[in-house]
């Protein structure tokens, strides 16, 4: 059994590389910025990001539930609220304020929360996941051969 030792400094670098990934996440494309651009992405975007944050919140139409979105919370296109553009240098004038993927190749046009019963994602009424449904307006099935079922829950 081979035994691996790091240095004293180990956890501080590990610190470093969860606060840059959280900061930046996956705006560096996969490499990583140098130290000095890595200062110059905070400069610009966190005094950016504190003005303009969005807090996204969503409720039942009955007005039972309510959730508040977080950045690991699941979008029906199956990426994450912090994979969406979320960064504005000035929050848009026009309701709703679309969100759209940033996940190369995702068609998804704006964030759109899926409801949970318990650990589980609603299904729709034709049986499916949200995940069995493309992820643009209308929402289309792609397990049912009905090919007008679109993505409707009983709330």
């Amino acid at each position: 059994m081979e035994r691996i030792t790091l240095g004293q400094d180990a956890p501080a670098a590990v610190d470093a590389y969860v606060e840059y990934k959280r900061i930046v996440g996956d705006d560096d494309g996969g490499i990583l910025f140098t130290p000095e651009e890595y200062e110059q992405y905070k400069k610009e975007v966190l005094p950016m990001r504190l003005k303009n944050r969005l807090f996204v919140a969503w409720a039942s139409p009955n007005g039972i539930d309510c959730k508040l979105v977080g950045p690991e919370t699941l979008c029906f296109c199956n990426h994450r609220y912090k994979q969406h553009k979320t960064d504005f240098k000035e929050i848009p004038r026009e309701r709703p304020i679309l969100l759209p993927c940033k996940v190369h190749g995702c068609r998804c046009i704006s964030y759109n929360y899926v409801p949970l019963n318990g650990t589980q994602p609603i299904r729709c009424r034709c049986k499916h996941f949200s995940e069995d449904h493309i992820e643009v307006s209308p929402f289309k099935c792609n397990k049912c051969k009905l090919l007008f079922t679109v993505f409707l829950v009983f709330v």
